[in-house]
This record gives structure tokens, sequence and C-alpha cells, in this order.
């Protein structure tokens, strides 16, 4: 059945998120948000900040890959953004002229709910979509109040949560520490507890306030669905916008050596570690491996982190311990991320935990050859030894053996990137993601007006 349904009626949308930091679901917001801007106002895009620079004033009708083509979507479809932080996201919405409104109000304040309530009357919102527990709590209320249809995007699974890391911080040898020890275990504990409140209360939520629920990934649907006994649902993988790199390499990247790039937060769960134990052992046996490449060069690698999390010091720490601290470069927050990862002749994804990430579709999009976990959503992207090369988690020795694969068969690798690319272009971009949500959209009207 074609998703786009034959629903002409406006779409009045209000998309709802934290906004608190900027992440994969603050980065899925905006760019959905900016892009329905494009195509509702009949193309005019004011000049702003997008996911990888800047975007110009555009006065006439928008040209641009995978935007929908569907008169009835670009006619018919607008949206507003509900926030209740007034943060990084909010500014971004702003800067494209998206009509934010933020709401302040505690967690689960009811003063929020009203606040929410209000604006979904003021702007005849028809359909609200809720991203996260807070969003489908407080959002869900309101909307349920006012017989609005609440669609809930769930864009990830729970990541494991390892209270050990507390623990492994402990210092069992002394008692006098006992205060201190006493107060990371129960810190560890309280955060799981929180967690599992708010997890508790969204599931609950979603089951009796969402209309459909949609999943970003086969995976996700998976452990998730049965949360919600026989609601609604679709899988509509996430989309990301086109965008342009540079073709030439700066200094930083002008040379011989051998650029890995590894995106994301510094946490257990991206797996930084095994990358760093995988160049270690690279370097130590680089004269093995030199006797089996074309080239008969050293392997000459350098490591780049772009991310900043808790754990950067340990991984420094770690780096060092290992002998390769000049081999590992921690660059923190990238904005102009398009270019730096174009330019590195690969793309690690070592995670032990993912659900279907952004830069694994930007990355194939790029032209980058892909080295990933076998975690998640992951397999449904790459297909091992077509679009890159998937391994096990928490392997250093996998991970070491994958990149020595690429570095030594360039021409399978740049294969391997070509076929990547064509699928992120046909399955994975921005416009087709618009035109399957809109058709749920719609169909979440025709329902409730039955």
């Amino acid at each position: 059945m074609n998703i786009i349904n034959q629903h002409t009626d406006p779409i009045r949308l209000a998309i709802c998120a934290a906004g608190e930091i900027y992440g994969g679901v603050e980065q899925w917001v905006y760019s959905y948000c900016r892009n329905v801007a494009r195509i509702g106002n009949c193309g005019k895009l004011r000049e702003g900040t997008g996911r990888y620079g800047k975007v110009q004033e555009q006065e006439e009708k928008v040209t641009f890959p995978n935007i929908p083509k569907h008169p009835e979507t670009s006619r018919n479809l607008s949206v507003i953004a509900i926030l209740f932080y007034n943060g990084p996201l909010a500014e971004k919405l702003r800067a494209t002229g998206i009509d934010v409104v933020v709401v302040s109000a505690g967690k689960y304040n009811p003063d929020a709910i009203r606040k929410v309530k209000r604006v979904l009357k003021e702007h005849s919102i028809n359909v609200v979509h809720a991203h996260g527990y807070r969003a489908m709590i407080t959002a869900g209320i309101a909307a349920r109040r006012l017989g609005v249809p609440v669609v809930k995007t769930e864009h990830s699974v729970q990541e494991p949560t390892n209270t050990n890391q507390h623990e492994k911080k402990i210092n069992t040898n002394n008692s006098r520490n006992f205060v201190a020890n006493s107060y990371l275990l129960i810190g560890g504990y309280s955060c799981y507890v929180r967690m599992s409140f708010n997890l508790f209360l969204d599931r609950m939520a979603t089951r009796l306030l969402a209309s459909h629920v949609v999943y970003v990934s086969r995976f996700a649907e998976e452990k998730l669905s049965r949360y919600y006994g026989k609601k609604p649902s679709s899988v509509i993988v996430n989309g990301i916008e086109p965008f342009d790199f540079s073709a030439s390499k700066t200094k930083e990247f002008a040379d011989d050596r051998f650029h890995i790039a590894l995106v994301g937060r510094l946490s257990e769960v991206k797996g930084h570690r095994y990358a760093i134990e995988a160049v270690a052992l690279l370097s130590k046996s680089y004269g093995q491996l030199q006797e089996h490449t074309a080239t008969g060069r050293n392997l000459n690698i350098i490591l780049h982190f772009f991310g900043s999390g808790s754990l950067e010091q340990e991984l420094q720490a770690h780096c060092a311990a290992l002998g390769i601290e000049d081999r590992v470069v921690f660059h923190g927050f990238c904005e102009q991320l398009a270019d730096m990862l174009a330019q590195c002749d690969l793309l690690i994804m070592p995670s032990l935990f993912e659900s279907l990430p952004y830069t694994l579709l930007e990355g194939m999009f790029a032209n980058v050859p892909i080295v990933a976990s076998r975690v998640g959503g992951i397999p449904e992207v790459i297909e091992n030894g077509v679009h890159g090369i998937l391994i096990e988690p928490e392997n250093s020795e996998a991970l070491a053996a994958a990149i020595a694969n690429v570095y030594q068969n360039r021409d399978a690798a740049r294969a391997r990137t070509h076929a990547a690319k064509e699928r992120v272009e046909k399955e994975f971009m921005i416009g087709t993601m618009i035109e399957k949500y809109y058709g749920v959209y719609g169909n979440t009207v025709q329902n409730r007006n039955l």
C-alpha cells in the first residue's frame, strides 16, 4: 500500500521534544522541521545554520534532492516546535524560521500540561509528534484533553545500564573512603532507578495516549513493540540531508597516514576503548602487515575521535598506557564534521549498542569505507562485505583485522563505498522520510475523525 494516502486536509503539526542537549533526537527534530519548512512555505528558507554549515536564503522554489515531490505534502504540512529547554535546538530552529515555543516548567509539573494544551489550541494543531519520554507524557496528556492524535517516534532502545562502572571507581582497600564509595554506589543505582521510572511512565503513556508508534529500525520494533500491544505502528528509517563536502584535503589529512574516524560521545557504549586497543595491536604488528601490502608501506595509523564526554581523561590515559598517545587525536565536538569525515580513509563504529545512527548514514553518503559492530539496527543498513565490514562488538582483534583489511584492499573498499552511497541515496534520505511521516499523519487524523 502506498504510504502517501488520499488525505488532503492541512496537517498542522507540533513536534515536541525536550531540547536539553543536542544529540541524535535533536538532530532528527532540527533536520525534519527545517525541511518541512522548506517545502511547506513554497520553498522559502531563511538563512541559518544547517547540520554542516550555512544555509543561504532562497526566495524561489527550492529544488533539493529527495525533498517530497507530492504536491499535497508541500501544500498541506506545516510545523511548530514545542520544547522544554531553551537550548541549542531552539536556537538552531529559530535561525531557520521555525516557530518555537519553549514551555518552562518542572518535569511532570501539571502546569507544563496546561501550557502545552494552550499552545496546541492557539495554533489549531491537529497532530502532535512526540520524541522522548517527557514529550510523550506531557504533550500526550495535553493532546488527549483536546482530542488531538499523537504520533510517537521510538528513536532507540534503552542503552544497557552498567552500574559496574561506578563500582570500578571504588577503592575497596581503603576503609576511610567508605562514605565516598557509598555515595558512588548510591549514585549509580539511583540513576538506574530514575531511568527505569521514566521509562515505565513513557511506556504507559505511549500505550494509553499514542495513536501511532513509529520505530526507526526493525531492531527497535522488535525490542519495543511488545510493550504497546496491538497499537498501530510503522518502521520509518532515519533520513539525512544531502550535504556538500570538500574534495581536497586540509593540511592535517594531506599526508600518507591512514586516517580513521570514530564519531560519538566519549562513553563506554561507543567502544572507543576497543578502537584504541585495535590501533595499538596494528602499531605493534605493522612489520608483519607490511609483508602483505602491495605498496610495502608501514601501517601509519592516526585515529581521530570526534566528540566529547566524561571518559576523555580515562581514554587518554589508556592511549598513554599502550604507547600510542601520538596516534590518537581528541577533537572534541566538531561543527564542520562532514569535511573532516570525508577526508578520512575509514569510519569505524565499534559500538556495543546502536539503533540507527546518523553518523553511519552520513559516512556512507560521504563515500567513506565503514567498519562497524554487528549490533542494533546497523545490520539493517550495512550488508557485510557489500556496503562495509561488520564485526562482533567488544573485540579489539576483530576490529584490528577489519582495519587491516580496508588498508590492504583499497579497491574492494572503494567498491563497498559506491554500493553504500547508492543505498543511502535510495533509501535513507530526508525527503523519503517526510513523505512516509506525512502518510502516517494523514491516516491518524482520518482515523480520529471516523
